[in-house]
């Protein structure tokens, strides 16, 4: 792969990885729902999922990008933008949530008790903290509730690493933007709906 795709890889793999493989510690054949699905994080939670679990995964993305998702492993493809696409999901054994708020309150009303909500959404949810419960505890009192920030870990870049040699892993798409118009790139990077990441090359005279 090249630099660039490089450079972008190891927070959104290395988040993917520890949701699916620390976090929710599912079994092989799994159902699971990624919400974002076709943000960084959520491409790589769509890959891993499929190659590391056998997954059947349900990516929740805008329709522009269904066919992207399913390329990398996603059985189904579901428009947040639907109403009441929650109640067409059915049943999961986890939740994996890159958006939060409302999305992720839908998304929760999926998993099955005894399931996993794992999310790495900005800002967290309430119960993230402590603050309060979630609002399924008690009608759902076996769901393990997640919130979590990445951990470092070379030994799970490696293991990235022979999956993206292999060619089972794809790395996330990049749009690159030299060091002086970093300007530009920041406000490329914070606009919705874009696929990828952003790079800025530096270049050394």
């Amino acid at each position: 792969i090249s630099h660039a795709e490089a450079a972008a890889l190891p927070i959104p793999v290395l988040t993917a990885w520890e949701a699916i493989v620390e976090h929710a510690k599912l079994e092989k054949g799994a159902r699971v729902l990624v919400t974002g699905a076709s943000g960084a994080v959520g491409v790589q939670m769509v890959q891993l999922a499929k190659q590391l679990l056998g997954a059947e995964v349900i990516g929740l993305a805008s329709s522009r990008n269904h066919s992207y998702i399913k390329e990398l492993g996603a059985s189904t493809a579901i428009d947040y933008n639907t109403a009441g696409w929650e109640e067409s999901v059915g049943s999961v054994d986890a939740v994996f949530d890159t958006a939060g708020g409302e999305t992720l309150r839908k998304a929760s009303k999926t998993v099955r008790d005894g399931g996993a909500v794992v999310t790495v959404a900005d800002p967290p949810p309430p119960w993230a903290f402590g603050r309060e419960e979630p609002e399924l505890s008690k009608a759902k009192p076996q769901v393990k509730w997640v919130y979590f920030v990445v951990t470092a870990s070379g030994e799970t870049l490696g293991k990235v690493a022979e999956l993206l040699q292999a060619g089972t892993v794809k790395p996330l798409k990049v749009t690159e933007f030299p060091s002086d118009k970093a300007v530009d790139a920041w406000e490329f990077g914070r606009q919705r709906g874009r696929t990828g990441k952003v790079v800025i090359q530096l270049h050394h005279n």
